[in-house]
């Protein structure tokens, strides 16, 4: 799953798009506080992946992945940048450095490379859901831990 936050229309609508044709779903979301809300929702789940834009009216892009990470330090958080504004792009490198944000995309997109980004995050994460499913399979404690169960239900 990958959350999408942006005010503007075209940018969620094409995230959206590459999401799904790089085989996942997505939900949109048009403002932070927004999102906020949502993740105050007891049905919320987190995300993969979250594409946030780092210049919206609320502004608290970089405060978000903060939060994000904090609370769900396995989600990979992207900032979106398509400011100019010298301010802008000094908050973004200062949140990249840090361990709140995992990747920053400049806007406009190359869609080609959009999809292939999306495609290596999702496929990265994949392999380590599987990895450790395998791990936890292969242990051999695991293996075993209900034939003492058994043998207790059998001897009554």
């Amino acid at each position: 799953m990958i959350h999408i936050i942006d005010n503007d229309p075209f940018v969620c609508e094409l995230a959206s798009t590459v999401a799904s044709f790089s085989g996942s779903q997505s939900k949109v979301f048009v403002s932070e506080c927004n999102y906020l809300c949502y993740m105050l929702n007891d049905a919320y789940v987190p995300p993969d992946m979250i594409f946030s834009d780092v210049d919206q009216p609320e502004g608290i892009g970089c405060t978000l992945s903060r939060l994000i990470k904090q609370q769900y330090p396995n989600v990979t958080f992207i900032l979106m940048h398509g400011s100019f504004k010298p301010s802008a792009r000094k908050e973004t490198r200062k949140h990249h450095s840090s361990n709140y944000v995992d990747h920053v995309l400049l806007k406009p997109f190359n869609v080609k490379e959009l999809i292939e980004f999306v495609k290596a995050i999702t496929s990265e994460k994949n392999m380590c859901k599987t990895d450790a499913a395998s791990l936890i399979r292969a242990t051999p404690e695991n293996e075993n831990r209900h034939v003492p169960l058994l043998h207790t239900l059998q001897k009554q």
